[in-house]
């Protein structure tokens, strides 16, 4: 009985250890990103205030992504939201935002369909493919980079970097967490062909 007991205790010791090392490996992976001259960074949408303004969250990506067109990183900014519970459509917000930083509005493409992650990545894919666009920048909290790069994949865009915001809060370990839990599910879920043809995007 105690050997049993105390080989339950190892398993559940080793199973905590393991789930420790793999939320961290996600974390190190989003820290580590670096960005690269791109052709689009993609911007993914976050909470709107019922204002009609970014949240905190959300300014800090709009903020980053200002940061990499200036420095000419970014050749142009695709903003990618959906409908969220303040009734904006974040890809709006976050263009009208753009537009105050003075961003050219020939260089900011918006997708209003981005309601996911997935989403984002397969609008972002047709969109590259239309307008001949090869270098993808992604710019999302450093947490979300990792389900990111495997979404833009699967969407079929291959020369990819990431950037994000430094911006920091206490939701990020919950948000950590949710990752853990959204990766391997992203990496089992294969995109349907209806998941491929959006609609078309605002431009």
């Amino acid at each position: 009985m105690k050997s049993a007991v105390r080989n339950c205790r190892r398993s559940i010791l080793f199973l905590c250890v393991a789930a420790a090392l793999y939320v961290a490996a996600i974390v190190v992976a989003g820290l580590s990103a670096k960005p690269a001259v791109s052709d689009l960074a993609v911007v993914l949408g976050n909470e709107v205030l019922a204002n009609g303004r970014p949240a905190a969250r959300l300014q800090a990506r709009l903020d980053c992504a200002v940061d990499l067109y200036r420095r000419h990183l970014a050749l142009h900014i695709l903003v990618s939201g959906g409908v969220g519970k303040s009734g904006f459509n974040e890809a709006t917000i976050m263009a009208k935002y753009l537009a105050e930083k003075n961003i050219p509005a020939q260089d900011v493409l918006i997708d209003p369909q981005g309601v996911n992650t997935m989403a984002t990545a397969f609008n972002a894919a047709a969109l590259a493919q239309a307008k001949h666009f090869s270098r993808i920048l992604i710019v999302t909290q450093y947490y979300h980079i990792p389900r990111c790069l495997l979404a833009f994949r699967k969407a079929g865009l291959l020369v990819l970097s990431a950037d994000y915001p430094r911006y920091w809060e206490p939701f990020d370990l919950l948000a950590t967490l949710r990752e853990a839990v959204a990766l391997p599910v992203y990496f089992a879920k294969m995109p349907s062909k209806e998941s491929m043809h959006k609609i078309p995007l605002v431009l």
